[in-house]
C-alpha cells in the first residue's frame, strides 16, 4: 500500500478518497509447483503413507465409445510396487497377454509363449505408466523425469483453481499418440486434483491424435490414502473442444500380501528364450590412402 505524505500534501489526498476508488490489492503470486504437488499429496493421505501401500492391486473395467459411436469393453489388471510404475506387472486377459518388469527390463508372454521383440524390454514399463499415470494423480507426479512448468490461475465450475503444466519423459508412454505435455487443475483450497487435461497431439502429415479431458470420482480409501473408484476421459480436439470419443474405467483396489507377491515381478522366461538385444556392427575403416 503507498505510504501518504505529511502536512498539507496529506490532507489532500484525504480529502479526495470520497471520489477516488480504492485500488484492489494485487493478487498474491501461485505457489511453487512442487508445493502445490506436495499438499495435493498430502490431502490425498501423503506421499509417505502412498509409499507404504507396499504392492498395489489395481483392477480395471473399462468401456470406451468411439467417435462413430462403437463401443468396446475390455479389462486390465496392474501389480505396482508403491511408488511405481515399476516394479510393475499387467495382465489383458482378452489379449492373452501377462507381462512384467522387475527394474532389470520387461518381459510378455503372449498365450503362454516369450515375447521375442527386443522391444519388449522398454516397452512394459511404458504400457504401465500409459494406463496408471492419470489414475494414481496426485501421486503420480512424483515419478522419475517428470519436470513441472508454470502456474497459472483459473476457475472451473465457479472454483478457483490452480493449473500446473507439467513435461513427462520422452518415452514416458508406450504410444506417441500420447502428449507429453499434460495440465494438472487443482482446487485453490483443498489442493484437491480438480481435472487433467492431455492436449491434442500433431503426429504429422496431417494427422492428429485426439487430447483427454479427465476427471475423477468415487473416491475409495486404500492404506490410508484416497484414490478413484471410477475415471472418464472425454476425447478433445486440436482447439481443445470435446468430442464424442469417451472413455470410462470403473477401478477396484486391493493391497497384496508378501507371499502372493513372491515372484509376481520377476521374469518368468528361460535366459535362452528372452529376446536379444539388437546386435551392433563395428563401424567400416576407411580404406587407407596410398
Amino acid at each position: 500500500m503507498q505510504r501518504l505524505f505529511c502536512g498539507a500534501a496529506a490532507l489532500t489526498i484525504l480529502g479526495g478518497l470520497g471520489t477516488v476508488a480504492a485500488q484492489p490489492a494485487p493478487a498474491p503470486p501461485p505457489p511453487d509447483p512442487k508445493v502445490i504437488v506436495e499438499r495435493s499429496c498430502q490431502a490425498a493421505g501423503g506421499m509417505e503413507a502412498f509409499n507404504k501401500l507396499g504392492t498395489l492391486g489395481i483392477g480395471m473395467e473399462r468401456e470406451e465409445i468411439t467417435q462413430d459411436g462403437k463401443t468396446v469393453r475390455s479389462s486390465m489388471g496392474v501389480f505396482m510396487a508403491t511408488p511405481g510404475p515399476i516394479p510393475g506387472r499387467f495382465e489383458m486377459p482378452e489379449a492373452r497377454t501377462v507381462a512384467g518388469d522387475d527394474g532389470s527390463g520387461g518381459w510378455a508372454l503372449i498365450e503362454g509363449r516369450p515375447d521375442q521383440r527386443p522391444s519388449t524390454a522398454h516397452m512394459v514399463r511404458r504400457t504401465i505408466s500409459s494406463h496408471t499415470f492419470s489414475l494414481l494423480l496426485p501421486f503420480s507426479l512424483n515419478w522419475e523425469g517428470i519436470v513441472y512448468g508454470p502456474v497459472t490461475t483459473g476457475s472451473i465450475a465457479g472454483k478457483p483453481v490452480w493449473r500446473v503444466q507439467v513435461e513427462l519423459p520422452r518415452v514416458f508412454f508406450a504410444s506417441p499418440q500420447m502428449s507429453r505435455i499434460w495440465w494438472i487443475d487443482f482446487d485453490q483450497k483443498s489442493y484437491a486434483v480438480v481435472q487433467a487435461i492431455s492436449p491434442a497431439t500433431d503426429l504429422g502429415k496431417g494427422v492428429t491424435s485426439d487430447g483427454m479431458l479427465l476427471t475423477q470420482a468415487k473416491p475409495v480409501k486404500v492404506g490410508g490414502v484416497w484414490l478413484p473408484g471410477e475415471e472418464k476421459a472425454i476425447g478433445l480436439d486440436e482447439q481443445g473442444n470435446q468430442k464424442a470419443h469417451t472413455r470410462t474405467k470403473w477401478v477396484k483396489y486391493r493391497l497384496v500380501t508378501n507371499t502372493e507377491t513372491g515372484r509376481l515381478f520377476e521374469n518368468p522366461i528361460p535366459p535362452a528364450q528372452r529376446p536379444k538385444p539388437p546386435q551392433m556392427q563395428p563401424p567400416v575403416k576407411p580404406p587407407a590412402s596410398e
